[in-house]
């Protein structure tokens, strides 16, 4: 194993490198887990490999186990890991790429692991998204009575609700903000006097 020492310690310090450079969170700079897997790449070449395992995906959240692994001797042989959990509705970009965004914190955080960190033990979207949702202000969505009016209405004209939804850019009635609701039963209002 003395090969995946020398492999190890030159991405290591490569990352290091990279780190002085890298995105500015706070007061603190960070390698993004892009960079980091293409140092790996780079320094490992075809030696090394990241495997990615969905463990979970439901409509709640989104569990991704990610591998890395070093051939040595005949054999894949695993080197480090990391598992990383998204929940589906806490940010815009987990509505609708909550997979691919669990599994890149869960390739940074195998990294991480291995030692090659990006400046902190969290990834860089592990931090942005983190202070995002401190920062975050919580949004009154409709009450189950406007979601049962605009489902009614959505019904009587015949509305492509999926591309009502796309439009107010939520997944369903219950996720639409409290301000929009005036604006969504016009939209259906004038579509049924449309339709007369």
């Amino acid at each position: 194993m003395e090969e995946l020492n020398k492999l190890l310690k030159a991405a290591m310090q490569r990352v290091a490198e990279l780190n002085e450079k890298g995105i500015l969170l706070g007061r603190k700079r960070y390698t993004t887990v892009a960079q980091r897997n293409e140092v790996f790449r780079e320094i490992f070449g075809v030696k090394g490999r990241i495997l990615t395992e969905i463990v979970e995906a439901n409509d709640e959240r989104v569990i991704v186990l990610a591998r890395i692994e070093f051939f040595h001797d005949g054999q894949w042989v695993l080197i480090g890991n990391g598992y990383a959990e998204e929940r589906r509705n806490s940010s815009q970009v987990n509505r609708t790429s909550a997979i691919e965004n669990c599994e890149t914190s869960a390739v940074g955080r195998a990294l991480a692991n291995l030692g090659l960190h990006g400046g902190e033990y969290a990834s860089a979207n592990e931090v942005e998204n983190a202070i995002h949702q401190q920062q975050e202000v919580k949004v009154d969505t409709v009450t189950v009575e406007q979601q049962e009016h605009l489902r009614t209405l959505a019904d009587e004209v015949h509305a492509d609700v999926d591309k009502m939804l796309a439009f107010f850019h939520v997944a369903s009635f219950a996720e639409l903000p409290a301000k929009d609701y005036n604006r969504a039963v016009k939209m259906l209002e004038k579509k049924r006097r449309a339709a007369a």
